[in-house]
């Protein structure tokens, strides 16, 4: 059962991805875009779970997705 301070269950799982290597990030995030999640949804996950990957790889991995987000808003995604 989810605690009260539970984030809803996202469309797909992107939690895990600071816990992956560093280059997989870009890849995972295409994905869940694809998969219908939205950046505020990636970017919660990617922090989520930045307390247990270390917040250097969440920030790494939100500033890959903030880099994706302007390639997706200037047609070149």
């Amino acid at each position: 059962m989810a605690s009260a301070h539970s984030p809803p269950p996202a469309k797909n799982s992107v939690q895990p991805l600071p816990l992956l290597g560093r280059r997989y990030h870009a890849t995972h995030i295409r994905g869940a875009r694809r998969n219908g999640c939205s950046f505020e949804e990636i970017i919660e996950a990617i922090l989520h779970a930045g307390v247990y990957a270390g917040m250097p790889a969440a920030v790494e991995g939100a500033n890959i997705a903030q880099g994706i987000a302007q390639e997706e808003n200037n047609g070149e995604a």
